[in-house]
């Protein structure tokens, strides 16, 4: 599969002797959800810490949640919660789709499980969501060997890059847009498919006297393991 998935990046560069192929830590930044249920059955849950503060004072403090049951594409349940509370939740199940919003005590049929299959395949990588404000700075260094449910995998130290040295005019704009000033932690990828298997990532964004503190904590389990992924009872579905 890694190197399926190798090849793919790679693309006509294949052809030319001298190109390097991408390191794991590379793939592991292309792939899309195609290979994530390469997997097979599994478990994700993704937490993202988020605190806001200015000149020292906390302006807002979030923590949100997102978890997915994956069976197959007929049989998966996306939930989001935030702040302990429920805000949309997703069942498929025999390719049937059900909706449940955070107001709501009851689902919603859904005729077409289509929309909610592309859904999933936009909004699984919580990395990317999580580590937004740190952009191209990113840089994982490959730490060893590991072994996570039972998978060979390849763990990564996660750190910041140093600032560009840009022109003045730049360095304005820079202080004005905000930029990282801190980031460390621990990846962990599947060996055969570069897949997220594990992260454990903080960092720290400033822009003016404003401060912003973002935490990742993800992990996949349950690999290989059938999720049970049913209908909601009649009794918990709101009729049209």
């Amino acid at each position: 599969m890694a190197g399926a998935l190798i090849a793919l990046l790679i693309g006509c560069r294949g052809c030319q002797e001298e190109s390097p192929e991408p390191s794991l830590a590379e793939v592991s930044e292309e792939i899309q959800f195609a290979a994530i249920d390469q997997l097979g059955p599994h478990h994700l849950l993704s937490t993202i810490e988020r605190t806001d503060a200015r000149d020292g004072e906390l302006l807002s403090e979030t923590t949100e949640s997102v978890e997915i049951r994956w069976q197959d594409w007929d049989h998966f349940e996306i939930r989001r919660v935030v702040d302990g509370r429920l805000v949309s939740a997703t069942r498929v199940s025999d390719g049937r789709a059900w909706v449940l919003r955070g107001n709501d005590d009851l689902w919603r049929r859904r005729d077409d499980a289509e929309p909610y299959r592309v859904q999933l395949r936009q909004t699984w990588n919580t990395w990317d969501q999580a580590l937004e404000l740190f952009g191209e700075r990113v840089v994982l260094t490959e730490a060893g060997e590991a072994v996570v449910e039972s998978r060979p995998a390849r763990k990564f130290a996660v750190s910041l890059s140093p600032p560009l040295q840009v022109g003045p005019r730049r360095a304005r704009r820079l202080a004005q847009d905000g930029q990282p000033v801190e980031l460390g932690g621990w990846l962990w990828l599947d060996e055969a498919t570069a897949v997220r298997l594990k992260a454990e990532v903080s960092g720290v964004h400033e822009q003016g006297a404003r401060r912003r503190e973002v935490a990742l904590n993800l992990t996949r389990g349950a690999i290989g393991q059938w999720q049970e992924v049913s209908p909601p009872s009649p009794d918990e579905v709101r009729e049209p």
